[in-house]
């Protein structure tokens, strides 16, 4: 994995062309998938399945310390470096991550069984007939929208518009929600174990995101100053989708971790893949219909149209784990 984005991150910073550029960041793309599955299946290999949640909890948390990392530091690298330094030095880290990573991951923790791909791809396709699996990896996708609209893709320009300030205080709110994600992971996880249910906190979390995104989005008298609470709270209450992980996994035998966890990061990153050219559509038909469709012009009603995609797929999310049964196994009790 940090191998192929190595490669990827080093091919982009000598990038000349369209077509290598976007041929790097597929590779990019290529190796960060096997990041969140990597990590998830060393985890169901070297901790008790009681301990499988946490380690969830533990890689989300990492997961938003990236992310932060990818706000307000990169944008001041980039513009103190340039690009084509910050992707190369990005290239050596990335290279020095698979060398260390190749010399501490301890085979022998690992026990290491024959491969038999008539076996795998048995147990892909029970995977694809199980109802429950559908349904659990539905919750984590639409719950997955909040992340990339609000916290990739358009927070900033949103919170710019509907309380004009400045893009850099706008994207230090954004930052309070990943801060909020590093927080609520590792706590649902804990309530989830403290409890003995997967399915109560999945539930509370999708309640309580869509509840904060009609605040965010539909709110017009609030301080600008309490969208930085509002957005952790956001962050916080959306940990609890790295339960999902863990239940599905629990739906099935620890050798096919990794077939759940890669059955169900598919499907997060296919929702990916639609939500945002229906949401570049969405903000598209508004202005348009109001006569002008130029990115300066868009205004804070635009993207309250747009996103109104995200607490329609939080109901969504919600309604798909009420058709799940517990999957909190006797074993994890002990």
């Amino acid at each position: 994995g940090p191998l192929l984005c190595g490669i990827g991150c080093l091919l982009f910073s000598f990038s000349t062309s369209y077509g290598i550029a976007c041929f790097s960041r597929f590779i990019m793309g290529l190796g960060a998938s096997f990041a969140f599955l990597g990590t998830l299946k060393l985890g169901s290999l070297w901790f008790p399945p009681k301990d499988f949640a946490k380690v969830v909890a533990l890689a989300m948390v990492f997961g938003t310390l990236g992310a932060v990392l990818g706000g307000v530091p990169l944008e001041l690298s980039l513009s103190k470096l340039g690009w084509r330094k910050v992707f190369w030095f990005l290239s050596i880290f990335g290279f020095s991550l698979s060398f260390v990573l190749y010399f501490v991951i301890k085979q022998s923790n690992i026990v290491a069984d024959k491969i038999y791909y008539g076996s795998i791809f048995k147990k892909f396709f029970e995977t694809l007939k199980s109802r429950e699996a559908w349904f659990i990896a539905s919750y984590a996708s639409m719950m997955y929208f909040p992340l990339i609209l609000f916290g990739d893709f358009s927070g900033v320009s949103f919170l710019e518009r509907a309380y004009n300030v400045e893009e850099s205080l706008a994207a230090t709110v954004v930052a309070s929600f990943f801060i909020g994600v590093a927080f609520g992971s590792p706590s649902f996880s804990l309530f989830s174990d403290y409890l003995k249910t997967r399915k109560v906190p999945m539930q509370l979390s999708s309640f309580s995101c869509f509840c904060l995104s009609i605040i965010i989005i539909y709110t017009t008298t609030l301080p600008f100053n309490f969208m930085y609470v509002i957005f952790f709270l956001m962050g916080f209450f959306f940990g609890g989708k790295s339960i999902s992980f863990t239940a599905i996994v629990e739906k099935i035998s620890k050798e096919n971790t990794g077939i759940a966890v890669a059955f169900i990061n598919t499907l997060v990153m296919t929702g990916g893949v639609i939500i945002l050219p229906l949401f570049g559509w969405l903000l598209d038909f508004h202005s348009t219909k109001l006569g002008y469709a130029d990115m300066r012009n868009y205004t804070a009603d635009d993207f309250r149209f747009a996103l109104s995609i995200i607490p329609f797929s939080i109901f969504v999310s919600g309604l798909c784990i009420t058709f799940t049964t517990e999957t909190f196994k006797s074993s994890n009790k002990k």
